[in-house]
């Protein structure tokens, strides 16, 4: 459990630029108390880059690129330019990053979890912003209503079964997307059927599901007054009008199932 959760808390660590696999092996194998062997660093690498979540330019040593970190940066930039090809600006930002080799892998990543990325900012957005009342205003109420002593707080609107449902949806929501980037990551890489990789498939779908839920927090926090949808969903939406759809049939894509 110690060995699974220093690995995990590396690879969230890292940033979208191109980073040594030799200080992959240097760093993880080099803890103390965990017991992590080069064996148990190339499974999970092994598995990180069949399930498109890293790219790597060589099987054995070589860079590594992060790729949901280098999609969502390269998604915000996208959404501050106007009237560009989408895959032109994918493949020139790679190329002024000279990182063009991981286009492959990056457009694998794109095809590989657009969908559950679309759903996952639906599921934000419908719990925290298209709400009529703010989620932010509900806890306030909620907390209020238990602060103030009776007969004073019956002035404050009931809200607790509101507020509640919300929370159930957004649990039972992360829930599924979870669940699906879990398949989505067997799916990809089902060649591997050695108990070795089971860890490491659950280590990766942590990964990802982890990224997911900073981004859907900088939601929160930069763009809840925003008209526009996020930054990282126009991306997806220029490269493929499917995700739009999804995005406004998110309960019946996802809650549906």
């Amino acid at each position: 459990m110690k060995k699974s959760y220093y690995i995990f808390k590396y690879f969230i660590a890292l940033s979208s630029e191109p980073y040594p696999v030799v200080k992959v092996y240097d760093v993880l194998t080099g803890v103390r108390g965990a017991k992590i062997t080069k064996q148990d660093v190339n499974h999970v690498l092994t598995i990180l880059k069949k399930s498109y979540i890293i790219s790597k330019n060589r099987d054995r040593g070589g860079l590594l690129v992060p790729l949901p970190q280098l999609f969502f940066e390269l998604s915000y930039r996208y959404a501050h330019t106007s009237g560009v090809d989408p895959k032109n600006f994918i493949t020139k930002q790679l190329s002024v990053g000279g990182v063009s080799w991981c286009l492959y892998d990056l457009m694998n990543f794109i095809k590989s979890y657009g969908d559950l990325i679309t759903e996952f900012f639906a599921l934000i957005d419908i719990v925290y912003s298209r709400h009529e009342t703010s989620f932010r205003a509900t806890t306030l109420l909620l907390i209020s209503s238990t602060t103030i002593p009776e007969p004073y707080s019956w002035i404050i609107p009931n809200v607790k079964s509101s507020l509640f449902k919300r929370l159930e949806l957004l649990e039972r929501g992360l829930n599924i997307i979870y669940t699906d980037v879990k398949t989505k990551i067997i799916s990809l890489t089902s060649e591997y059927s050695n108990q070795v990789y089971v860890n490491a498939r659950n280590i990766a779908t942590a990964i990802l599901f982890y990224i997911l839920l900073s981004k859907g927090v900088e939601r929160i926090l930069h763009y809840h007054y925003s008209e526009k949808p996020d930054p990282h969903l126009v991306l997806l939406f220029s490269l493929d009008e499917k995700y739009i759809k999804q995005y406004h049939d998110w309960e019946k894509q996802l809650i549906g199932k």
